[in-house]
């Protein structure tokens, strides 16, 4: 990819060297772009999210650049303004979308035609919805170093276990040390399966807003590692539905839903016998009628096993907390998807945080083989623009978040793998790597 990409800045450079009006010109307006500036020429905007950043918005006519009002190239001409000044445009294609839109994946890929695989279109803002106002990115750096310090693993608890999860100081709680490490066999692999419970405590300081973490009373975290091993890879592809009532037949009733084979396994391995999730919640003083809450995190894999966790310790009597997920793939289908939002009683069941053109958040396929798989809860999408900036969708499927980009756009973009892995929640800047507190390790997990 790295040879394609080289191949892509030469291309492009030629280009803009044979049709430039001015190439120190479109050196600052890219400069511009890329370091976060917002060109306003007029009745023209043009943020960072419009179009690719070698195409919008120049200060006079030429060849691919926009221009002004222009937008577009000699050959694509739009005169953006009014209610419509954002300028989506490609090497094919120009349009004006009104304001607050940001631009589909084709326009930064060179495709035409709509938003649809490899088009070039306008996406509106998301309507006003509670999860907007609900969601606190101080609580999602929380969470993602937790859900991160998963990937330590029980070969990484001699660093895992006295961290306090500074970012935590920062949403209003402490995490103390001395975590319960919970490692179970899964085929002939010892230690596949790995989650942590740590215990929680009110701060006294961070952020207050809505619906952050403000302890009135200790509470439990429990956090799942991603993929790692061969046996953990065998489960992500036991797709099939497990059916909810045969899983768990003291759940609430749930005719038809059904959830992914392979989380329920993980998760049910887990789960049982001394020092399994549920001995391990009870023994720190979070079981069912304790008052205490428990909060579920995970990163990929990880994100994919936490809502199951979250629903059958709900119906088990446990009180959960509002939690964050990350780069999760989907868990269940439909009707299981539908309950689970139902199951909560609040209006946002778990934030899922997703981030541009990973292809995780796209498994298993919507229409699986019949098996109609869909997402829960409501969803935080970073990498609208140059900086990370986050756009937060009440619905669990809208294609104003992570749904603009298509499966087949987020496999040819080339960087689905970095998009699963980079992040700017945590300060090492990966969910994927160890932490810098973690034993030393040369393997990164996904």
């Amino acid at each position: 990819m790295v040879v394609f990409r080289n191949i892509a800045v030469v291309v492009s450079t030629f280009v803009a060297s044979v049709f430039s009006s001015s190439l120190e010109q479109q050196r600052h307006e890219a400069e511009a772009l890329l370091n976060g500036s917002k060109y306003d020429f007029g009745e023209c905007h043009c943020p960072r999210t419009s179009g690719n950043k070698d195409s919008c918005c120049a200060r006079n006519d030429h060849y691919g650049m926009g221009t002004g009002d222009f937008c577009g190239s000699n050959f694509h001409k739009r005169y953006c303004g009014g209610d419509n000044p954002v300028c989506c445009t490609s090497s094919v294609s120009a349009r004006c979308c009104p304001a607050g839109s940001t631009c589909s994946w084709g326009c930064f890929g060179g495709g035409g035609g709509g938003e649809g695989f490899g088009g070039c279109g306008c996406f509106t803002p998301p309507l006003p919805s509670v999860a907007a106002d609900w969601y606190n990115e101080s609580r999602a750096r929380a969470f993602a170093a937790i859900a991160a310090a998963a990937e330590c693993g029980p070969e990484g608890a001699f660093g895992l276990n006295p961290w306090t999860c500074p970012e935590c100081e920062a949403a209003g709680f402490a995490l103390l040390p001395d975590k319960t490490f919970i490692a179970r066999k899964d085929f002939d692999t010892s230690d596949a399966l790995f989650a942590f419970v740590a215990t929680m405590t009110s701060a006294g300081r961070g952020d207050r807003s809505r619906e952050n973490v403000d302890l009135k009373q200790p509470a439990c975290v429990l956090s799942f590692r991603g993929t790692d091993n061969i046996a953990n890879w065998k489960r992500n592809f036991q797709i099939c539905n497990q059916s909810v009532l045969e899983a768990w037949p003291d759940a609430s009733p749930c005719v038809g839903c059904g959830v992914h084979k392979g989380f329920y396994k993980i998760y049910d391995g887990l789960y049982h016998g001394e020092g399994g999730i549920y001995a391990t919640l009870v023994k720190l003083g979070c079981g069912p009628g304790s008052g205490r809450q428990v909060f579920v995190t995970g990163h990929s894999l990880g994100g994919g096993i936490a809502p199951l966790a979250m629903f059958d310790l709900k119906n088990k009597g446990f009180d959960i907390g509002l939690s964050y997920t990350f780069n999760a793939p989907r868990s269940g289908n439909r009707k299981w998807a539908r309950t689970f939002d139902a199951h909560f009683g609040r209006d946002v069941s778990v934030f899922r945080i997703t981030r541009r053109r990973d292809m995780i958040s796209h498994t298993p396929a919507r229409d699986f083989f019949g098996d109609d798989y869909r997402h829960v809860g409501s969803e935080a999408f970073y990498g609208l623009s140059w900086n990370d900036r986050v756009q937060v969708c009440g619905g669990s499927e809208d294609p104003k978040c992570s749904r603009r980009y298509a499966f087949a756009d987020a496999i040819l973009s080339g960087q689905s793998v970095q998009d699963h892995c980079d992040t700017a929640l945590t300060p090492w800047g990966s969910m994927c790597d160890y932490a810098p507190f973690c034993n030393p390790a040369d393997e990164a997990v996904v």
